[in-house]
């Protein structure tokens, strides 16, 4: 049997189990693109991890585009239909921890 690599899945925190994730979505919630310092500004120092963590399918699934331009990184989230649920989950959660 040949010795092969089998490709795995990131273990995926849940956006609204994640603080840190939520960090990074409401920067990226704009829809404009955000550098990695600023990303990092935000005190999430594996970015590409945060990032994948984001769009890792079956766990929060969001579109953010990651583009290489004047010398760094750039990261734009999508506003699509994903992007509206998660926001809407995310206000309900602020909203009942506010009642609380």
């Amino acid at each position: 049997m040949a010795d092969e690599k089998k490709k795995g899945k990131i273990r995926a925190a849940r956006l609204d189990k994640s603080e840190r994730l939520q960090r990074v979505f409401w920067l990226l919630a704009d829809g404009r693109e955000h550098s990695t310092w600023e990303i990092v500004g935000l005190k999430v120092a594996a970015v590409n991890s945060a990032i994948a963590e984001l769009k890792a399918d079956g766990v929060n699934d969001l579109t953010i585009r990651h583009r290489h331009r004047d010398g760094g990184n750039w990261y734009q989230m999508q506003r699509d239909a994903k992007f509206y649920q998660w926001r809407r989950v995310l206000q309900e959660q602020a909203a009942e921890l506010r009642r609380a």
